[in-house]
């Protein structure tokens, strides 16, 4: 399910969107609100969290405009996994640094601006998201 707007989750409320997968605008969940939306992948605003979200919710997350040619961001849940998006691949941490250049058609490792410019974006997701 896609919602278009933005979604808010109002103070002390308790929300369930298990179906949601993306969210055109920004999510805030205010203090003392619950968000359970498991699918939730994509979200093209910030996110800000005041309250709490179900388990494993996200402790950080982060995404990037304009660092790289596609969408580009992670996040840290509280079951201690980091999950990094660049372009269409959402993988874990442990999956991109076991494969970093999964895609030679669109990013050889050539040492090209491109393929720096990649590189350079998943190094800033992940110091951002392991320290």
């Amino acid at each position: 399910m896609k919602k278009k707007g933005n979604l808010i989750i109002e103070k002390n409320n308790r929300e369930d969107y298990s179906d949601l997968t993306e969210v055109s605008g920004y999510v805030e969940v205010r203090e003392g609100a619950t968000l359970t939306a498991p699918a939730l992948t994509e979200v093209s605003g910030y996110v800000e969290v005041r309250g709490k979200l179900i388990s494993p919710f996200f402790l950080k997350t982060i995404f990037l405009e304009k660092d790289y040619r596609y969408q580009s961001g992670g996040s840290l849940t509280s079951d201690g996994k980091i999950f990094i998006r660049l372009g269409c691949f959402v993988r874990t941490l442990q999956e991109w640094e076991s494969d970093f250049w999964n895609n030679n058609a669109e990013f050889p490792n050539d040492n090209s601006e491109k393929s720096k410019k990649r590189l350079a974006t998943f190094n800033k997701i992940k110091s951002y998201l392991t320290t």
